[in-house]
C-alpha cells in the first residue's frame, strides 16, 4: 500500500494517496514504530488534507482559475 500511495505521489495525485494511507494507519493501535506504518504516517503528514490545497498545489501562478475544470484540468 505505501508504494503505491507513494506512485500516486509522484503521478501528481496527492489525495488518492491520502486515500489509500488514511484507513491503514487509523487502524493501528498497536506496533506504532514498525518501519512501514512509521513510513505511512511520515507520507501521509506531507500530503495535502482537502481538495482545495491539492488543486492549489496543481495549479502554475501563470493558470488562472476561470481556465480550469473543476477538477483543476486545463479548459479546452
Amino acid at each position: 500500500m505505501l508504494n503505491l500511495a507513494r506512485l500516486r505521489v509522484q503521478r501528481g495525485r496527492p489525495l488518492e494517496a491520502r486515500k489509500l494511507l488514511t484507513p491503514v494507519c487509523e487502524r493501528f493501535t498497536e506496533g506504532l514504530g514498525i518501519k512501514d506504518l512509521r513510513a505511512a504516517r511520515a507520507l501521509l503528514e506531507t500530503l495535502p488534507s482537502d481538495w482545495w490545497q491539492s488543486s492549489c498545489a496543481r495549479r502554475s501562478p501563470r493558470q488562472s482559475s476561470s481556465h480550469m475544470n473543476g477538477d483543476g484540468s486545463q479548459l479546452r
